[in-house]
């Protein structure tokens, strides 16, 4: 029950946030997903020694999954653009740095560990 009134109260928060502020976190999620999409793509060509150019992909999907995003808050989710500022172009700009930030980061900083943990450090 506790867990539940937890998930209940950070839903209500999110709830309250201003809609600008619901793209941003969004989007920040999104790098994360496109990170994680492009670790496993890298993962899936080093374990199995198939050269299908996986990072190339995995960016890719990175710049692709942005005017996904953009698509699905003007026309799935309605975004009032009165209350955005009033631009289509505004919900597309909002937040990516944080997004690029996001992904390069921890895809970085995902396929390093992973390399080091198979690898080992490298010697020069």
């Amino acid at each position: 029950m506790v867990f539940m009134e937890k998930i209940k109260k950070f839903t209500d928060r999110v709830q309250a946030l201003p809609i600008e502020e619901k793209v941003y976190i969004s989007k920040v999620l999104l790098g994360l997903l496109a990170a994680i999409i492009g670790s496993i793509l890298v993962l899936i060509q080093f374990h199995t020694g198939i050269p299908f150019f996986a990072q190339g992909i995995a960016v890719g999907i990175g710049w692709a999954l942005v005017p996904i995003h953009w698509a699905v808050c003007i026309y799935v989710l309605k975004i009032d653009l009165k209350k955005f500022g009033g631009s289509k172009f505004k919900i597309l700009t909002t937040g990516i740095g944080a997004f690029l930030f996001t992904w390069l980061i921890i895809w970085t900083i995902w396929t390093t560990l992973w390399w080091v943990c198979v690898y080992g450090l490298p010697t020069f």
